[in-house]
């Protein structure tokens, strides 16, 4: 028997009995897990209240077409992340621009699964 699994921010599991050409995968996308995208908010110093403020924005883009169809962020995300970019450059956020911009895309991106 044959097994394989791997975790991270997509959970995968392969399980293949030898002689046997079935293999079942369970795949679980944890990337929407709004407490796995605070924690990497909280750990590049973003404030708590600015991470409930996207919290808030996230909830109101819900129903947003592009979030529906997974095509972009919402506009109160959006505008969320447009504050963020303010904080960086009036140095109110600890980070440079050019490190905000990646850190915010990237854990945004991730939460969508884009």
């Amino acid at each position: 028997m044959f097994k394989n699994a791997v975790f991270g921010s997509g959970a995968v599991v392969n399980v293949a009995v030898h002689g046997s050409t079935a293999i079942q995968t369970a795949q679980s996308n944890v990337t929407s897990d709004l407490e796995v995208l605070k924690e990497i908010l909280r750990n590049s110093n973003v404030q708590e209240q600015d991470i409930q403020d996207l919290e808030v924005a996230i909830k109101d883009d819900e129903d947003a077409e592009e979030v529906k169809e997974k095509r972009d962020f919402g506009p109160k995300v959006k505008d969320w992340f447009v504050s963020m970019m303010r904080k960086a450059g009036s140095g109110a956020w600890d980070v440079s621009t050019k490190v905000a911009a990646s850190v915010l895309i990237e854990a945004l991106k991730k939460h969508y699964g884009y």
